[in-house]
């Protein structure tokens, strides 16, 4: 059998530990259903380099969902990320759009 859906993917940019990555994923995906791709990554910056991860989900032909579903799934599991691996911020980069995500660190307010 041979199935389309439109094209959406959302990957997660997150710095941190990749086991601790797929410690988070792995519980989120079992909670939930879903199917996300881990690649390790490394972000070099201006005075610096860190590892991370970059987490994937795109549009599944099998269970198709619509981009703004993606998007929230996508975010949902960014949220439990950046505590997991002790980080503040993270982008979201979707088929049309880019959303950083911002953690204000307790106290700050």
């Amino acid at each position: 059998m041979n199935a389309s859906a439109p094209t959406h993917q959302v990957t997660i940019w997150i710095a941190g530990d990749l086991a601790a990555a797929h410690r988070v994923i792995r519980e989120f995906c079992y909670e939930r259903g879903a199917c996300f791709t881990v690649t390790p990554t490394r972000f070099v910056y201006t005075g610096g380099e860190e590892d991370g991860v970059a987490v994937g989900l795109a549009n599944y032909p099998r269970f198709p969902s619509e981009p703004d579903a993606l998007q929230a799934r996508a975010e949902e599991l960014a949220r439990r990320l950046l505590p997991a691996l002790n980080q503040r911020t993270c982008l979201l980069v979707g088929s049309s759009e880019t959303k950083w995500i911002v953690v204000e660190p307790p106290g700050a307010t």
